[in-house]
């Protein structure tokens, strides 16, 4: 019975050293990667291996913040691939659910980041994501470099829907955020950011009066597509608010030509 015990206490301890040594070795990557200012960079294995949700999840919050410090210079680096390495972890960081308190402090270093180059891979496009989904809610900083976007041409429509969706989500009630979000859909018309907004506005349960007429006039819209994404919305909301839509919310419940899995949310959105 002594020797199972310790035995048990032996596993413990040694889970709990391999848990330790994969902390330290987040710090330990990047005190190496800036002390090597030249020098070749870690593998791409090594550095996703090392760095990842789940070994910055579990770093204490001292140590973590110690990261973000380095973290911080790597973003400022003038080799890409250093600038790179440092925004792995900070998207790593924000899979937290705390992760706001770690991040709201590096929201400017983040938002100077925006008026580099684009595309899907670039600092810029990792940046709005790590701005927008900050948790459990946006600091007011990383709120107003998002806002400050929102218009900008420069997006493509997977950034104008991260900004629109964060926004929202921030201040779903609020009608001037919503008639810029809307603005922004209008003009771009595509159906993917109608969609997404549409989600978010029944996500956030949005009761701003431009959110409610958005949802309704989409119920009606030719694209399947837009129509099956405004009945989600409309399904999330409350019970008071779903009434609003309940006549048209009944011919898509009822009508053949839609598809099963659009007039079943319809139907479950008319029940009380």
């Amino acid at each position: 019975m002594v020797n199972k015990a310790l035995k048990i206490m032996w596993i413990i301890l040694l889970a709990s050293a391999a848990c330790a040594a994969q902390q330290n070795s987040v710090e330990q990557l990047f005190q190496r990667i800036l002390s090597n200012s030249s020098g070749p960079m870690p593998s791409t294995e090594e550095l996703f291996t090392t760095v990842n949700e789940v070994s910055v999840a579990a770093m204490p919050a001292a140590q973590l913040q110690r990261t973000l410090l380095l973290g911080r210079q790597c973003l400022q680096s003038s080799r890409a691939e250093v600038r790179q390495a440092g925004m792995v972890l900070f998207i790593s960081t924000v899979t937290r659910g705390d992760s706001a308190r770690f991040l709201e402090g590096y929201a400017d270093d983040l938002g100077s980041l925006l008026a580099g180059p684009e595309g899907a891979i670039s600092l810029r496009h990792a940046s709005l994501y790590v701005l927008g989904s900050m948790k459990p809610q946006l600091p007011p900083k990383a709120v107003a470099h998002l806002s400050a976007h929102l218009e900008d041409n420069r997006n493509s429509d997977e950034e104008a829907l991260t900004i629109a969706a964060s926004l929202i989500d921030a201040s779903p009630s609020d009608s001037v955020t919503v008639q810029r979000a809307l603005r922004v859909v209008a003009r771009r018309a595509q159906p993917g950011l109608t969609a997404g907004v549409l989600r978010q506005l029944g996500l956030s349960k949005s009761k701003a009066p431009e959110a409610l007429d958005f949802v309704a006039t989409s119920l009606q819209d030719s694209d399947v597509h837009i129509r099956a994404s405004a009945v989600d919305a409309a399904s999330r909301m409350d019970k008071y608010t779903r009434q609003r839509f309940a006549a048209r919310l009944q011919q898509i419940a009822s009508d053949p030509s839609e598809p099963e899995h659009t007039r079943d949310q319809a139907k479950t959105a008319l029940q009380p």
